[in-house]
Formats: structure tokens, C-alpha cells, sequence
């Protein structure tokens, strides 16, 4: 796609010539990765296509120029990561690849799961120790549940810190249930009442 390689000469005509750009590592690179991100699940939140565009071309640009430093310090390049995720693509959708027999959504969401747990050390191996709390936490009970591990708090009156902890993963087990996005949801419900507030302040 020319495009595509337009893109490329361009992000190492930057590197080459640009010395803020030269003088970057992967390291300094993370919270602008992180801000990209965030960016971009704002601009789906607001649902317009121009917004998200850019912001998935901002990110598509960071993740690339991290790629970019990695090969100019001669630790790996581009090709290594498209023949990794287009490898791993290939390993996890057997039911697509290698004519795998499936019956609904459940089971190809099991075959994941368990092609992934052959793949890694353990059942909560993956889960990034940099989510989100609550996203972080949403994920691992869900491990923990497909996993059959027996995941019980009790309903206490809200006063210490271990009720509120109690009460939070009774309300992500139920998202979980209910395949509810719990990160998500909260952060529309304060962008909504941040709106509601605003609109009464300026009144």
C-alpha cells in the first residue's frame, strides 16, 4: 500500500533529521503511547468519524515510530512485529485457518482462552500491570472465573476499605455476567454528569 510506505519514509525522514525524534527511546515513548490511546477511545465515545480518523492516525504514528527507534537501536524492526502478530493471528484462529469445527461465539472465545494458556506461564499471564485499576481488575476475574476458580465476597455495610473492595468485584463479577465494560461505562456516566454540571453552572 503506498500509503503505507509513504508513511514509513516519512516517520525515517524524522528520525534521521529531527534531533528531538533521534534522542527518543522506547521508554520516553510510553506516555505518549498512553495518551494516544486515551485519545482515541474519546473520539469513539463522541462517535464522529473525523475525530476518530485522526486519532487513530496519531496512535498508528506512535505505535510506528516506536518501531522505527526499536530498529535504529538494533534491537528489532517492523517486520518482526507484522510476522509475530500475523503468526500469532494465525495460531489463535483455528477455526478460520485450520478448518476447526465451532458451534457458537462461546466456543470460539474458549479455544482462545486455551490456546493463549498453552502459550503463556499462567492463566493471569497478559493482563498489563499498567491498565487501569478497574479495567485491570475486570480481567482478572474474568481469568479467574473461566478458569473455575470460586470467586465469593460477602454483602457488608460500605465502612472499611475491605467492604468497599468487597462491593466493587460483586459489581464487576456482575458486568462480567453481563458483558458490560466496566472502564468504559464509568467514564461515560462522569463525562454525562460532567456535561449535567457544566450546563447547570453556566444557568
Amino acid at each position: 500500500m503506498k500509503e503505507f510506505t509513504d508513511l514509513i519514509e516519512t516517520i525515517d525522514k524524522i528520525i534521521n533529521n529531527c534531533e528531538w525524534s533521534c534522542r527518543q527511546s522506547l521508554k520516553s515513548l510510553q506516555p505518549y503511547l498512553l495518551e494516544e490511546v486515551h485519545e482515541v477511545i474519546e473520539a469513539i465515545d463522541q462517535d464522529l468519524d473525523e475525530p476518530i480518523m485522526e486519532e487513530l492516525g496519531d496512535m498508528l504514528y506512535t505505535l510506528l515510530f516506536c518501531a522505527k527507534i526499536a530498529q535504529k537501536d538494533k534491537r528489532f524492526d517492523l517486520t518482526h512485529i507484522l510476522s509475530n502478530i500475523n503468526e500469532k493471528l494465525i495460531r489463535r484462529h483455528p477455526h478460520v485457518f485450520d478448518n476447526l469445527k465451532v458451534h457458537n461465539i462461546e466456543e470460539i472465545a474458549e479455544n482462545w482462552q486455551k490456546i493463549k494458556k498453552m502459550e503463556s506461564k499462567g492463566a493471569l499471564s497478559g493482563i498489563s500491570e499498567n491498565l487501569p485499576s478497574l479495567a485491570r481488575a475486570q480481567k482478572i476475574l474474568h481469568r479467574l472465573k473461566t478458569n473455575g476458580f470460586p470467586v465469593k465476597s460477602e454483602l457488608l455495610p460500605l465502612d472499611t476499605e475491605e467492604q468497599i473492595a468487597n462491593s466493587l468485584i460483586d459489581v464487576l463479577m456482575t458486568a462480567d455476567s453481563k458483558g458490560i465494560d466496566v472502564e468504559g461505562a464509568l467514564r461515560r456516566k462522569i463525562a454525562h454528569l460532567q456535561w449535567r454540571f457544566e450546563s447547570w453552572e453556566s444557568s
